[in-house]
């Protein structure tokens, strides 16, 4: 079998060709994850100045707002990628289709992704190389289901390790850079500004791995 060897360089030129042509879509994508952002750090720090030594209530608020706030973010995230996949095969729906009702897939995308962040955070705060290893080879939860090419966790999860299995220091080098480039807006609280044009890079790097398989591997 020959496997594909995915280009970040084109990933980044797709992106930002995919970015230019539907502008207020993105942006909207954008300005509603800055204004979600903004609103979670605000009505954190006002439970925290509020907060006493036994104010049981007010941190089961701050854990709630918490959770919301991880949600709706995801929910973002979701109707960025769903849209882009559209925008990719060359479709161009409105700025409005953002606040549309998401596919029923969404929940076990939400859960693909969420099974990836905590093992993925649990792996490197205990085990580092092999917590790497799990993120170079899982990099891509959720996107199979998203697809609709798998309807499992475990058969989302084979497919994204066999699709990166000989792309590994690329998908590692992919990660870096979207820490890299997200960190200078996360420190003025921007991160989620630049988030829809990360996400249309992974997406693209997502296709690139994907084309020799979509025609003849089945995911058992």
């Amino acid at each position: 079998m020959i496997f594909k060897r995915a280009s970040i360089v084109h990933a980044v030129i797709a992106a930002w060709q995919a970015l230019r042509k539907n502008p207020l879509f993105f942006l909207t994508a954008s300005v509603a994850g800055v204004l979600i952002s903004f609103i979670g750090i605000g009505v954190n720090q006002q439970l925290v100045s509020m907060m006493s030594a036994n104010s049981f209530s007010l941190r089961g608020l701050q854990v709630f707002s918490g959770v919301l706030g991880f949600l709706l973010e995801s929910l973002i995230d979701y109707q960025v990628l769903y849209y882009s996949i559209r925008i990719y095969k060359g479709e161009n729906p409105s700025w409005k289709s953002f606040f549309t009702v998401p596919s029923s897939n969404f929940l076990f995308v939400l859960l693909a992704r969420l099974r990836f962040f905590i093992i993925m955070m649990l792996g490197l705060i205990f085990f580092i190389v092999p917590g790497i290893l799990y993120i170079c080879s899982n990099y891509f939860a959720g996107y199979s289901i998203l697809h609709s090419l798998t309807d499992s966790l475990k058969k989302d999860a084979l497919m994204s390790s066999t699709i990166t299995k000989h792309n590994r220091w690329r998908i590692l080098l992919l990660g870096l850079i979207t820490v890299i480039v997200s960190l200078p807006f996360s420190f003025f609280g921007f991160g989620t500004f630049i988030t829809p044009f990360l996400l249309l890079i992974d997406l693209d790097v997502y296709n690139q791995l994907m084309e020799p398989y979509e025609e003849t591997v089945t995911v058992l």
